[in-house]
């Protein structure tokens, strides 16, 4: 790195105003490619996501309903949890079926 850094303080400053002149002369014409070259690159590293529909969500019916509340009750009943069992019953008090 050093050897660069050397070479480059030891060049003509008339060579040097000689290459900037040559760079500000060949880059407006490779605009076009190197956007290229940068758009490729953008499109690579792009990933389109897919499309995913929206579920459809129906409404439940009032049988619906009523089957998935005995369903709850009863692994509340089976769990032992007692306390939900009465909730439950609070809530739902028009469901209860008399035992």
């Amino acid at each position: 790195m050093n050897e660069i850094i050397n070479y480059i303080r030891g060049i003509d400053p008339v060579i040097m105003l000689l290459l900037g002149g040559g760079l500000i002369l060949v880059l407006p014409s490779l605009k076009p490619f190197l956007s290229q070259v940068v758009d490729l690159f953008k499109n690579f590293t792009k990933r389109e996501k897919p499309v995913v529909p929206p579920p459809v969500v129906e409404d439940p019916s009032i049988l619906d309903l009523v089957k998935e509340w005995e369903e709850f009750y009863r692994l509340c009943k089976k769990s032992g949890l007692d306390n939900a069992c009465e909730k439950l019953d609070e809530v739902w008090h028009l469901l209860r079926k008399d035992e």
